[in-house]
């Protein structure tokens, strides 16, 4: 496997980066995110769609392998939060594998927290990606690569740094480390395969998005975590799961989830019918939201995906009946939003009033 050349920067430049909050974009920037953002050079890199093909295949590869009387069971709710026992060994910045002097590394390191988690964490009171996944990564080399790559890509970004190759060299170790985090079938991957997930998203169309969650909905799938497993893995299925909805609205309902709903919550039994079983879900959500507040907006998470399946299925049934008649432009478009408009208004009310109560 060829090495990326380290980055060469400005003396100061990197460290500039650090310093202060990252400026609000505006306000427009949010409403259309397959108009707004763009690839850079970085995703037309060679060695970038050369790894992510790799990572790609490691993924499905262990997927296909994956068999439910060999699955580990669930890991504990969340990592103790006095880290890795006495004398176990782990990755550490004194021993790192690649030629990043050991200051990035560490500023690297600190902007995860300062600045990369916060945005992860922002549903989240528990604040797992900024507590607990830095203690999970003091045991697993994969995620505790997969965050400095995370971060370094973030930095490259916002400081517009064209020529920096830090984020592509840690994102090659934590690929190189994770396919035996795969073979020893590890619930924990998915902190890691996620991770990577969001930080390809940086870079490449924002168009492309099913593509880098696809590895990601096959593992949720077959470890058989949902938005209620609780613990960091909860945390981590719904930071997916608001990437399969930024797509959603993307690709203007033309696309479903890559992950079924179904398997976003616990399995319903089978015989129930569609009113109960939303109704069942409703309350599942309503019942964690009392102890955990920020369940509330998982659940509108939800409910938007929800929302965009039903427009799409719909607006497939009608694109049959109308292939044969010319359509204006924009009207597609206009008509998702129609759709999207009544189902979302349709839900809500059928749910506010529990959600109101239940809080």
């Amino acid at each position: 496997m060829d090495e990326p050349v380290a980055a060469i920067l400005p003396e100061g430049r990197i460290s500039d980066s650090f310093n202060g909050p990252t400026p609000l974009l505006e306000e427009e920037a949010f409403l259309s995110p397959g108009t707004f953002a763009s690839a850079d050079e970085y995703a037309a890199n060679p060695r970038f769609r050369e790894l992510q093909e790799e990572l790609r295949c490691v993924l499905f590869s262990a997927v296909a392998s994956l068999e439910p009387s060999t699955l580990t069971s669930l890991p504990p709710a969340d990592p103790p939060l006095e880290g890795h026992p006495q004398g176990a060994s782990g990755p550490s910045l004194d021993n790192a594998t690649v030629s990043i002097p050991k200051i990035r590394l560490i500023q690297y390191l600190k902007n995860w927290i300062t600045e990369c988690a916060p945005y992860l964490d922002k549903f989240d009171e528990a604040r797992h990606f900024g507590i607990h996944i830095p203690i999970l990564a003091q045991r697993s080399p994969a995620l505790f690569y997969a965050i400095l790559a995370f971060s370094a890509r973030q930095t490259e970004r916002k400081a517009c740094l064209d020529k920096a190759y830090d984020s592509l060299e840690l994102y090659q170790e934590s690929i190189r480390l994770l396919a035996p985090c795969l073979q020893a079938k590890d619930p924990n991957v998915l902190v890691t395969v996620c991770i990577l997930a969001v930080m390809e998203l940086m870079s490449v169309s924002p168009r492309d998005w099913r593509r880098h969650v696809e590895g990601c909905a096959a593992l949720f799938e077959s470890f058989n975590v949902n938005g209620m497993s609780g613990g960091h893995l909860q945390a981590v299925f719904w930071c997916y799961a608001r990437m399969e909805l930024c797509g959603a609205i993307i690709s203007n309902g033309a696309e479903r989830t890559v992950l079924p709903l179904e398997k976003w919550v616990p399995a319903v039994p089978a015989a129930t019918g569609p009113r109960e079983r939303d109704r069942i879900i409703r309350d599942l959500f309503c019942e964690k939201g009392v102890a955990s507040p920020d369940m509330h907006a998982n659940w509108s998470v939800y409910l938007c995906a929800k929302t965009f399946g039903m427009s799409c299925s719909i607006g497939l049934r009608s694109d049959r009946r109308q292939c044969s008649q010319s359509r204006p432009p924009g009207s597609v478009g206009a008509d998702f939003s129609q759709r999207s408009y009544l189902h979302t208004g349709r839900l809500y009310r059928g749910t506010s009033y529990t959600m109101q109560h239940a809080s």
